[in-house]
């Protein structure tokens, strides 16, 4: 029932906004200069720690970055994911992502396990990670898919994944069980009241 709900009237879509937090900001990803987002998502998202964790984000080389980049905005036209980039305000480099994938995410892949709902995947560059800068992103997420109607948010986590557990947890999500044979954590909050996990 959610999903059907979800495909008719969620307006996250119109546009990804730019969101400022001070020292870091959100936004789409720059299509004029692909070329550049590319090399730079490589950069971000090609550490030991991302290839353990975040596998489907991982790349092993530029032209492997490029083809998840243009992955990540067909994935937004069809309504499977809203990607954001989050960039320094100084220079709008890009230093990391959060990606919210949608309910139908799971439903347009072989997944085993059916999500029927929003999940967050997340990660920045190696250089900067323990700066609290993920959990003011993350914080901000949260509240921006309160403000677009969005229910409840899960992210699932590697049980050995200590500091996004923590960043988690500080970020008010509830621990919720296991899965992937106890591998995984699965955390979730409810962004309505009323709204179960």
């Amino acid at each position: 029932m959610y999903l059907d709900i979800y495909k008719s009237n969620i307006s996250i879509f119109e546009k990804i906004p730019k969101l400022d937090l001070g020292g870091v900001f959100l936004r789409n990803f720059l299509l004029n200069n692909l070329e550049i987002e590319s090399r730079l998502y490589y950069i971000n998202s090609s550490d030991s720690l991302i290839e353990k964790f975040l596998p489907g984000a991982y790349s092993k080389n530029e032209e492997d970055a490029n083809q998840k980049v243009l992955d990540l905005i067909k994935n937004y036209s069809l309504r499977l994911c809203v990607p954001f980039v989050i960039a320094s305000s100084n220079d709008n480099v890009p230093i990391g992502y959060i990606v919210c994938n949608t309910p139908l995410y799971y439903s347009s892949e072989n997944y085993d396990e059916k999500i029927d709902d929003w999940t967050i995947d997340f990660w920045l560059n190696e250089s900067i990670r323990g700066k609290k800068i993920m959990y003011h992103v993350l914080y901000c997420i949260l509240g921006y898919l309160q403000s677009k109607e969005v229910d409840r948010v899960y992210i699932f986590v590697d049980k050995d994944n200590y500091p996004s557990i923590r960043i988690i947890e500080k970020c008010n999500l509830i621990f919720i069980n296991e899965v992937d044979e106890g591998k995984k954590l699965k955390y979730g909050v409810a962004l309505k009241p009323n709204v179960s996990l």
